[in-house]
């Protein structure tokens, strides 16, 4: 005897679709979950710096304090909302089709793209009077602790990236509408490399900023669900999936 019902020997992929259909169910939840997650990051990197808080008190008119907000919104937030946006399930208002979702997925990754640049910006006019760059003091010829140093060079390397990344993007988004081709078929794994770079610099920028050890804890936990989310989040059935067959 055989526990499979038999129809399913006759349908198989009717079996793979209910579970699609059952996973799928949750998506919108989680989705809006995310969405909170890289919220409460964000405004925690802003308490975290601009509030009167242990390792905060920046002011808003200063150059330094913007760059890790702006970097987190980059790449642990808008990001994973861009990866989001085109792994969205059709029920979703303005994501129904592919189509509308890659609209989505290419504006919200350039606003990130936007973010990183000025979060650069920021770091680049703070550290410009006292010359550090690449976690190396120019002026005094010394290099900063090995974790301002891995953040710098890690930094450094997923802003190249993201450039690379970009053109990729656009240029994949161009044959898609000139031939419909699919090229560049490892955009993809490259933007979950990004994100995981992003996160690994802002984890080398929490252990040594002078927040309070409840203030890291809460930042590593919110990072940490948040890229696992943007990691493991399943794609949209009908964007990938094989047309359901009912013949023998």
């Amino acid at each position: 005897f055989c526990s499979r019902p038999l129809f399913l020997f006759r349908y198989p992929n009717l079996g793979r679709s209910s579970r699609h259909v059952s996973a799928a169910m949750g998506r919108p939840a989680t989705d809006v979950a995310a969405l909170a997650v890289y919220l409460a990051l964000a405004a925690t990197v802003a308490v975290g710096m601009f509030g009167h808080v242990q390792g905060g008190s920046m002011p808003a008119s200063g150059w330094f304090g913007w760059h890790p907000l702006l970097m987190t919104l980059a790449f642990p937030c808008l990001m994973p909302v861009g990866r989001m946006a085109y792994t969205a399930q059709p029920t979703w208002r303005g994501l129904r089709s592919i189509e509308d979702r890659r609209a989505a997925h290419g504006t919200i990754m350039g606003l990130a793209a936007l973010a990183m640049i000025a979060g650069y910006v920021c770091i680049f006019k703070a550290h410009w009077p006292v010359k550090k760059f690449f976690g190396y003091d120019f002026a005094t010829g010394h290099w900063a602790i090995s974790a301002r140093v891995a953040h710098a060079w890690v930094g450094y390397a997923t802003i190249a990236l993201t450039l690379f990344q970009a053109y990729v993007g656009a240029s994949k988004a161009r044959a898609l509408a000139a031939s419909g081709e699919k090229k560049y078929r490892f955009h993809g794994q490259v933007g979950k490399a990004i994100m995981l770079m992003g996160g690994l610099a802002m984890l080398l920028a929490i252990v040594f900023w002078a927040w309070s050890t409840p203030l890291k804890i809460l930042l590593i936990l919110l990072l940490s669900v948040g890229l696992a989310i943007a990691m493991y989040s399943p794609r949209a059935e009908d964007a990938e999936a094989a047309p359901l067959k009912t013949g023998p």
